[in-house]
């Protein structure tokens, strides 16, 4: 997994891989993985486009089909990501 990220995230053209539905919740299962070990939340927040609902719903699948547990925070900054992640934290 670690090849398909960059300092800012996953990054390329919707439809093109690993930017696919059936990638984003391959992703989801394996940090669902990770997370229920643990017993975190991950929370999943989104820009505004389009494709960032297709996504956030395909992620939410497999952290589900993993057995963790997912908050799904909607359109936000990215500023907001650090202040919601301290609160769930506590």
């Amino acid at each position: 997994m670690r090849k398909y990220f960059g300092t800012d995230g996953i990054r390329g053209k919707v439809g093109t891989a690993p930017i696919t539905p059936e990638f984003m919740l391959k992703l989801g299962w394996a940090a669902g993985q990770v997370f229920k070990e643990n017993d975190k939340k991950i929370l999943i927040g989104k820009d505004t486009r389009i494709s960032g609902y297709m996504f956030e719903s395909a992620l939410e699948a497999g952290i589900v089909a993993a057995g963790a547990d997912v908050r799904l925070v909607g359109p936000m900054p990215n500023a907001c990501d650090r202040i919601l992640d301290a609160y769930f934290s506590r």
